[in-house]
């Protein structure tokens, strides 16, 4: 018995089992379509059904295309074919709604991104919150992967539509079970210039505010130095006087000692006259 998987219409086998062989699946063809689990075996069955299942472990767009699996022996062979569809939801589904004071119009865009197939988008809006829908323009564009960015886009006019109408952006993927949607307010809440400028004022007014206190730290900070500068001059001065007082006093005492000494010394030599004359 021999298993075979043909990729599409080609008439080489890309992936080959020989159960007799005992050496398990084998690629025989470099260009197979993305990366086969070869090591992939069916739990609990025997040596000549356990790898009658193909596995592709992570699904790419490479691998999109029709799988033919068939099963020969000496006397007979059957074969069956099945498609193989890969998909990518988008990454983001994104609605905008942009308006300008010089123009009498509001625009939505919807934007899907990186995805495969390219997805059909479509809008919906309400007019005094009536469901309305018109006019739409719809592009779609490939990267070098494969997946697709793609949009819709529509005007509608300005004194058509209140605060509480919504705009609504559904996106489908046929033959897939992928459902998106995005929801946003027509029009925006704009804060009045004159708010803003006050604002833009309060701000201003803070900052001044902060630089003003910061400078007062800053000249409470150099008061402060200066007073513990001339403290520490001040007993410095001290400190001197007092070394000052301290050698007048040393001064005077050694000139009492010599007075002193000079005193006794003449008495004792006025003493010594008398004895010798006497």
């Amino acid at each position: 018995m021999v298993v075979k998987w043909f990729y599409n219409d080609s008439t080489t086998p890309f992936y080959q089992w020989v159960p007799a062989l005992d050496v398990g699946p084998q690629v025989i063809m470099r260009e197979a379509p993305g990366e086969i689990d070869t090591d992939y075996s069916v739990e609990g069955e025997n040596s000549f059904t356990k790898h009658r299942t193909l596995r592709i472990a992570e699904a790419t767009l490479a691998h999109i295309g029709a799988y033919t699996c068939q099963v020969s022996s000496f006397s007979h062979e059957v074969s069956s074919t099945v498609d193989v569809a890969v998909y990518v939801p988008p990454s983001s589904l994104v609605l905008t709604s942009t308006s300008s004071a010089t123009e009498d119009l509001i625009g939505l865009t919807c934007v899907a991104t990186d995805a495969f197939p390219a997805p059909i988008l479509s809008l919906a809006w309400t007019e005094s919150l009536v469901a309305r829908d018109g006019e739409t323009f719809s592009s779609s564009s490939e990267n070098n992967d494969g997946l697709f960015t793609s949009s819709v886009t529509t005007s509608i006019k300005r004194d058509l539509v209140g605060k509480e109408d919504l705009a609504v952006c559904t996106l489908e993927m046929p033959g897939f079970n992928v459902h998106m949607r995005d929801e946003v307010p027509l029009l925006k809440e704009e804060i009045p210039e004159v708010f803003l400028k006050m604002f833009e004022n309060k701000e201003q007014s803070e900052e001044g505010e902060e630089v003003a206190m910061a400078w007062e730290e800053e000249q409470k900070a150099e008061e402060s130095a200066l007073q513990k500068q001339e403290a520490n001059t001040v007993d410095n001065d001290d400190n001197k006087d007092g070394e000052n007082e301290d050698s007048e006093e040393d001064e005077e005492k050694s000139s009492a000692t010599r007075s002193s000494t000079f005193v006794s010394f003449f008495v004792f030599f006025s003493a010594l006259v008398c004895l010798i004359f006497g």
